[in-house]
């Protein structure tokens, strides 16, 4: 149970800015626990093994193309 995720929080940096740690939009913390859901299952998975999974994101209208 030690090596359950309770709790996230994010800190951002954009190229030539400072680290920064205001909340971000809905479509950044998707983004973002989407690259974080991705290495955690491949991580569980051996390596002759693929999983893929269903995403349906109701946000998607607004995550710019900056984002992606």
């Amino acid at each position: 149970m030690e090596n359950i995720i309770k709790q996230a929080s994010y800190m951002t940096k954009k190229p030539g800015e400072m680290w920064d740690e205001k909340a971000q939009s809905t479509s950044t913390q998707i983004l973002i626990n989407m690259h974080f859901a991705e290495i955690f299952i491949q991580r569980l998975c051996d390596n002759i093994s693929a999983i893929s999974f269903p995403l349906i994101l109701d946000e998607v209208g607004t995550v710019s193309a900056e984002q992606i």
